[in-house]
């Protein structure tokens, strides 16, 4: 039986992250809609549903695979820019967010280490090792996210 459950930790004021192990249930549905009324959430970035393509690298021989890699880390380090952008502003204006996201916690780290870097000139390291202690399971970044990281914050 598949474990579904629903993690929520505030990473800075007015910044929030939720998280799913399992699937999305009505159970889940209604715990994620009782936190945003309790928490007054007025912005949601679905970042498991805007990130769909990562990983798609993964189906395809060795050429094809490089030129979709680098493809997928330029569209995600644009994503993870504008929404730094967004969680800033709304940080600055007392805009409670709330960033979902299942299982992959590696797109909420990077994102979250995006932030931290552009706006905290926290090192990548640094930032990583304060969304772990922020989160109630332990992040492991694939060997495509450890590139990215490398790549772009170097």
């Amino acid at each position: 039986m598949e474990n579904n459950e629903i993690y929520f930790t505030n990473i800075i004021p007015t910044v929030w992250i939720a998280y799913l192990t399992g699937s999305a249930n009505m159970q889940i549905h209604t715990q994620l809609k009782k936190f945003c009324d309790q928490k007054s959430i007025k912005k949601v970035i679905r970042i498991d549903k805007d990130i769909d393509y990562w990983h798609k690298s993964r189906d395809y021989i060795n050429e094809i695979k490089q030129n979709l890699l680098k493809h997928e880390i330029d569209l995600f380090y644009t994503y993870c820019q504008d929404k730094s952008t967004i969680l800033h502003n709304n940080y600055l204006n007392g805009v409670e967010t709330l960033i979902i996201s299942d299982r992959r916690l590696e797109l909420i780290s990077c994102l979250v280490i995006t932030f931290l870097k552009k706006y905290a000139d926290m090192t990548p390291q640094q930032s990583f090792s304060a969304i772990q202690t922020k989160l109630f399971h332990p992040v492991e970044l694939s060997e495509e996210m450890q590139y990215m990281l490398r790549v772009c914050f170097t």
